[in-house]
């Protein structure tokens, strides 16, 4: 059960990196947009 949720956060943490790079180019984009 511990590997399991160690796993599952692990997931998480690789999809939340992805969101934020996605996240920070998509931003740049608006903000260099006049």
């Amino acid at each position: 059960m511990k590997k399991i949720m160690s796993n599952q956060k692990g997931n998480i943490d690789h999809k939340d990196m992805s969101l934020h790079d996605f996240s920070v180019p998509a931003r740049k984009e608006k903000h260099a947009t006049p």
